[in-house]
């Protein structure tokens, strides 16, 4: 128990300090191999170690973790529990896992250094044209949706449709103004006032959905799928 608790707070520590998903995901694939290692070399359960270091990160670690990196992290679990599921499922989880780890440590250790020998464009240069294209995509979409007729399309159903997407519109395009705004001599960079803002914001929501699932509001798997709505629009809109 105690080799899981030591082991929760080291991976808890080691997160707040790293800021790349990939390096994020690594770590917390690889904590619980050596958690379980660690608990049996010490004549411990290595079964009961990974369970309290599962718990101590769930209830702690959140906020130690980018929204990419919870993303991935979320996304490389998800497969390992279907792997479970299969025949011969021992095999094929450590075949697959290895696999993984190898990517995440190739690609965390790799596209940095590749793309700027590479000389491809910035990060910020990549981060203006995706928000472009995803507005230029729901434009397109918005168009498309207007001019369908009241007798093909309950009004109250393309009213919501249009709305979903004139908000998403007009949010990405102030959004833009506010990156691209100039500051006075006396104000802040307005990009980085708008960065602060949304980080405030997200942090709020997210603390939220964490204190209603620990509170039993709501049920864990609700809490999950809204900390990933949350922590897309994080990535979406932070970057």
């Amino acid at each position: 128990m105690l080799t899981g608790l030591l082991a929760g707070v080291v991976a808890q520590l080691a997160l707040a300090r790293i800021r790349d998903a990939y390096a994020e995901t690594t770590v917390t694939v690889l904590v619980p191999f050596v958690a379980y290692v660690g608990a049996d070399h010490l004549r411990g359960s290595g079964v009961l170690a990974v369970l309290v270091l599962g718990l101590y990160l769930r209830s702690r670690a959140h906020h130690a973790t980018t929204s990419q990196g919870w993303l991935l992290g979320r996304s490389v679990w998800s497969y390992a529990d279907f792997l479970v599921g299969l025949s011969r499922r021992d095999d094929i989880v450590v075949v697959a896992m290895s696999c993984v780890l190898v990517t995440l440590l190739v690609q965390g250790l790799t596209l940095a250094p590749s793309t700027t020998w590479l000389r491809v464009g910035s990060e910020d240069d990549d981060s203006r044209s995706v928000a472009r294209l995803r507005r230029e995509a729901a434009t397109t979409a918005l168009e498309e949706i207007r001019p369908i007729e009241p007798e093909h399309l309950a009004d109250t159903v393309r009213r919501a449709a249009v709305l979903q997407y004139e908000g998403y519109v007009s949010a990405q395009t102030a959004m833009e103004e506010a990156r691209r705004a100039e500051a006075s001599e006396n104000e802040r960079d307005p990009a980085e006032q708008l960065r602060k803002v949304l980080r405030r914001a997200t942090d709020v929501e997210r603390q939220h959905v964490l204190d209603s699932r620990r509170r039993g509001t709501v049920s864990a798997e609700v809490a999950d799928r809204a900390l990933r709505d949350v922590e897309t629009r994080a990535v979406r809109d932070l970057g």
